[in-house]
């Protein structure tokens, strides 16, 4: 039976192998002819990003009427209410009486377009932004300084005048509001809002070939006469400030009697001669009395610092190491007896007007402890200082209600809310606009 079954079985294979087509008498070999390939895989179509499809053209005259100011950069209406615009009084001499304290005025907004987002100082520029106004509170040390700043245009002043306080105290505010009253009475005015950049070595320099320890910052010096003719009246400039003897810039002479303005346009067109035209400038001012002058500058206590400036042997220099810096010193006379490197700073006085300073406390780079020591403890004769106090509750007050009328608050404030939030801040002017702006 198994001899039968075996016969079975290679009968079956034979048949097996015939019905696959392959010949038994040449299995060893393989034929390749007889096998089918699996099918290529079909390759995936390619398809575009949508992220890099032209977008269509859009017809402009569909949206001619439309607002393009989300596209702007503007916030989205349907969040935040469009600003209001708000009629407030200018501030000037004339308004800054007693009974105008607690109350808002206005800084003149065609000085701020001339002044730009860089040189308003501090967060100033966003706030009139985020506010949609100039407007801020006239304070007691407002009218304080500006009653200074009078007599100065009447009786000749040996001091200069210093804002200290508290950082976010509202110094730059004070000083801003005093500078905008002198150019409404046509004063003439030097006006340095971020004395920072003058002394952080993000401006070029170059040491004079006379002194390699002084240094030259024409660029600088050639942006402020810019500002100096922007800001101020150009008739006073042209018909009442005139240089009064003969002067050579360059290669140019100027005759005895020549508008201080065309010794401003030299310093513009010709960086390289600008500090030569600011002294010349100064020169002028300082002792004419036909036009009263104001020399105002934040952050005086750059100048009493060390500058992020090096000298040849890579030492960081004193900020009076700087022709710009050292030529404005004088005008302070706060630290007259302090030696910066081999040199006494001296005292300058303007014949008719003053020179007004404000501290900052906000960049720990350009502290000057002697400074703050001399200004706390009255040590020096050369300035009279006042101090600058935070908000109490009425300026507390008044600032929200402005806040209110500009749409920056959604409630009227109550006597509780008031009192909250200065007792949240401390009075401090800053904290409680960064409070109530948190959002923005």
């Amino acid at each position: 039976m198994f001899s039968k079954n075996l016969k079975g079985f290679s009968l079956g294979a034979n048949l097996s192998i015939k019905r696959f087509g392959i010949n038994a008498q040449k299995s060893s070999k393989f034929n390749t002819q007889a096998l089918a390939f699996a099918a290529k895989k079909k390759e995936a179509s390619r398809t575009k990003s949508a992220g890099f499809v032209r977008k269509p053209k859009q017809n402009k005259d569909k949206n001619a009427n439309e607002s393009d100011d989300h596209s702007a950069g503007s916030r989205n209406p349907i969040y935040y209410k469009p600003k209001v615009d708000l009629q407030i009084q200018p501030i000037t001499f004339e308004a800054s009486i007693p009974e105008a304290e607690n109350k808002i005025f206005s800084i003149n907004p065609e000085l701020c377009k001339k002044l730009g987002e860089k040189d308003l100082p501090g967060t100033l520029s966003e706030t009139f932004d985020i506010v949609g106004n100039p407007g801020l509170v006239f304070r007691t040390i407002t009218r304080v300084s500006v009653e200074k700043i009078l007599e100065s245009s009447m009786v000749p002043q040996k001091k200069s005048l210093i804002l200290d306080g508290e950082a976010g105290s509202g110094k730059s505010v004070a000083l801003l509001q005093t500078v905008t009253c002198a150019l409404n009475s046509d004063w003439f005015v030097i006006y340095a809002s971020n004395t920072n950049s003058w002394v952080d070595s993000s401006l070029p320099y170059i040491p004079t070939p006379s002194n390699p320890n002084k240094f030259y910052q024409w660029t600088l010096v050639s942006s402020l006469l810019q500002q100096i003719k922007a800001i101020n009246n150009i008739d006073v400039m042209r018909n009442k400030l005139r240089i009064t003897s003969e002067k050579t810039l360059g290669k140019q002479k100027l005759a005895s009697g020549s508008s201080i303005l065309d010794v401003i346009d030299i310093g513009i067109k010709t960086p390289s001669l600008s500090q030569d035209a600011f002294n010349i400038v100064l020169e002028t001012i300082e002792s004419q009395t036909d036009v009263p002058v104001m020399i105002a500058v934040d952050q005086i206590n750059t100048f009493y610092s060390k500058a992020l400036y090096t000298d040849q042997k890579h030492n960081n220099i004193d900020s009076s190491q700087l022709l710009l810096v050292e030529s404005i010193l004088p005008y302070f006379g706060i630290l007259n007896t302090k030696e910066h490197g081999d040199q006494i700073v001296p005292s300058k006085t303007l014949a008719r007007g003053i020179a007004i300073g404000a501290t900052s406390k906000t960049d720990s780079r350009f502290v000057s402890q002697s400074l703050n020591k001399a200004l706390n403890e009255n040590q020096n004769k050369g300035c009279n200082v006042l101090k600058v106090s935070p908000f109490n509750p009425k300026e507390t007050s008044t600032l929200l209600e402005h806040y209110r009328a500009s749409s920056l608050l959604s409630a009227d404030p109550t006597d509780h809310s008031v009192l909250r939030m200065w007792a949240m801040t401390s009075g401090n002017p800053l904290k409680i606009h960064r409070k109530c702006t948190r959002f923005f």
